[in-house]
């Protein structure tokens, strides 16, 4: 009979822990019974290493690395907002700026019209129907590079989450970084006009839309017409990743340009790229901004497939997204889909959006990565997961992951394969050792072999 053992050494492991986080994915746990506790409200990883044909007695170790100490700065920058000198005028200067307004194009019969092209984005159909005016008048600054355009407005709260809005629901709006507005006193009357902060000229911006319409075709060329939503998701999710890398010091990071132009961004570019091929791919797809693990501002999507809404994170599922050290990340690496297509249930135990506008409620699991690829256990079948094992290795993967439907299941399965180490009897080669990553927030298992 061949005996089995865990390898202890700290060192080792730690070294293996780090390697498995940058070459295949970030993978988020909670801390469990007897594991060293991360900060507060941060996830752990479970690591650890299954020896075989060795000697010496039966023991355990590993090491519980907290999310927190691996994730730095995630490279959302919040778009900014400047409020201008206050003015005191007569009644001439608000009709002079409703002359200008109107001669800039905005007129009850444009923003009627405006309006009507934004239904069926997410932000602007969840304001309400009195702040869609706003909505539209904007829109329209930033298209046309307005500035000192008078809006309807009656304080300057209304006009922050009129463009926040805006910039959530609009990631081909690459040109804009915020924003800053007048305020305007005759008497008691007040009223405010806006200006957006350009970062290249209109000129410029139509030279960029040529590469942006190119980058656009190339990628959506790979899909058919007879691509599922499903499909369609995960095929952008993938080729955003496999085409950018994760570069805190990348150009227009806040913006579709850093990876369409460039393959280098952040969280908030993997997020509006998204965005941005998904809309143009017939999937409804809306970017998200909040914090994560470590109160760090991050931008991640929601997205609806099949009338169903799900969340998805690029950045989280690219290897390449590191402590932000300056450290590049290494291109052709493996994609994490732990965070394709996700419960708000799962989500919400590492990230928190903003309650600018409520979101909806994720709790469907049809287009969960895991589950659409049968990759999802809800008991413990050792049938099914001699087929996945031999599936990625004669595939001439170097691991493979699943997910079980609940704790009991998941336990079965870490007891099992892990404690029992009946991972050696279902892997299809002569296996001197096997890595593994146990999260279990998610309830997952990857082996590396």
């Amino acid at each position: 009979m061949r005996r089995t053992e865990f390898r202890s050494g700290l060192k080792k492991i730690l070294f293996r822990a780090a390697a498995f986080v940058l070459c295949l994915s970030i993978l988020c746990a909670c801390s469990g019974k007897g594991k060293k506790p991360g900060p507060a409200g941060s996830a752990d990883i479970n690591t650890g290493e299954l020896l075989q044909n060795s000697n010496g007695n039966l023991g355990q170790s590993g090491t519980v690395t907290p999310v927190g100490d691996l994730m730095g700065d995630t490279g959302y920058r919040a778009p900014s907002a400047e409020e201008e000198t206050a003015k005191k005028t007569d009644s001439s200067g608000r009709a002079e700026l409703e002359d200008e307004k109107l001669a800039f194009g905005i007129s009850p019969d444009t923003v009627a019209l405006v309006c009507e092209e934004q239904e069926g984005r997410y932000f602007y159909d969840h304001m309400d129907a009195a702040e869609h005016e706003l909505y539209a008048e904007i829109i329209m600054i930033l298209k046309g590079h307005g500035e000192n355009i008078l809006v309807s407005a009656g304080n300057p709260e209304q006009i922050n989450k009129a463009f926040y809005c805006v910039f959530q629901d609009h990631p081909e709006i690459f040109w804009v970084s915020g924003y800053s507005y007048r305020k305007y006193t005759n008497g008691s009357d007040t009223y405010f006009s806006f200006t957006g902060k350009y970062t290249y000229t209109e000129s410029e911006c139509e030279a960029f839309q040529s590469e942006i319409d190119q980058y656009t075709s190339e990628c959506l060329g790979g899909l058919s017409k007879f691509s599922t939503q499903y499909e369609k998701v995960k095929y952008v999710y993938e080729y955003v990743i496999k085409h950018t890398d994760y570069d805190l010091s990348a150009p227009d990071n806040q913006n579709i340009l850093s990876v369409f132009l460039r393959g280098k961004s952040v969280c908030q570019g993997y997020a509006k790229a998204v965005q941005y091929l998904l809309e143009r791919a017939g999937v409804p797809c809306t970017l998200v901004v909040g914090t994560v693990t470590g109160n760090e501002g991050h931008a991640w999507n929601l997205v609806n497939i099949d009338g169903a809404y799900y969340y998805l994170d690029a950045t989280w599922g690219d290897s390449g997204y590191q402590r932000s050290s300056g450290e590049k990340s290494v291109p052709g690496r493996e994609v994490s889909y732990d965070f394709l297509n996700v419960t708000d249930e799962e989500l919400f135990k590492t990230h928190t959006p903003d309650n600018v506008l409520p979101m909806p409620q994720c709790n469907a699991i049809n287009a969960n990565y895991y589950v659409k690829e049968g990759l999802f256990f809800d008991s413990y079948n050792e049938q099914s997961l001699y087929v996945i094992f031999h599936q990625a290795q004669s595939g001439g993967k170097h691991y493979a992951a699943v997910k079980c439907a609940d704790p009991e299941t998941y336990k079965l399965f870490c007891d099992s394969l892990i404690g029992n180490r009946r991972i050696f009897e279902l892997l299809n080669k002569d296996t001197e050792s096997v890595d593994y990553v146990t999260n279990d927030s998610q309830y997952i298992l990857c082996f590396m072999f």
